[in-house]
């Protein structure tokens, strides 16, 4: 009996040792290519636009400045997108530029845009004084 453990222990030691001196598989799987495949089985219900209207409260539109507006409302009325909330507002002459195109199209009701403080100075004496008068230019600008 102690003799067929001992064996039994040896041949374990001896494959695991094995195994892992063999080379690595040469196989590179990242984030963007790994798509294994469902085992949901599920009936499908694709749904194009909500039942009700809605809000979207997180978007980044970073060309609103130049966007062609009345296509970015199309978009949302196919879907019942009441209002959009852009969060990429930036500050400054960058948020005044995306308020006048809003404005220029006519969907002030329709576009909220969120200014953006700047953080990367916050260690400069000036910060909080420079801060508050871009909020204040903000504010006065739309």
């Amino acid at each position: 009996m102690k003799k067929s453990l001992l064996v039994i222990l040896l041949l374990q030691l001896w494959c695991s040792l094995d195994a892992q001196r063999r080379d690595p598989l040469d196989v590179k799987v990242d984030f963007e290519s790994y798509d294994p495949p469902s085992t949901l089985v599920v009936p499908e219900n694709p749904v194009s636009a909500a039942k009700f209207p809605f809000v979207d409260v997180h978007s980044h539109h970073w060309r609103m400045a130049e966007q062609d507006l009345d296509k970015l409302i199309a978009e949302m009325d196919a879907m019942n997108m009441q209002v959009v909330v852009n969060l990429s507002g930036r500050g400054g002459e960058r948020l005044k530029a995306m308020t006048d195109n809003i404005k220029k199209y006519g969907h002030e009701d329709r576009i909220i845009v969120f200014t953006n403080i700047e953080l990367r100075s916050i260690d400069d004496p000036t910060w909080a004084e420079n801060t508050v008068k871009q909020l204040q230019y903000d504010y006065d600008n739309g």
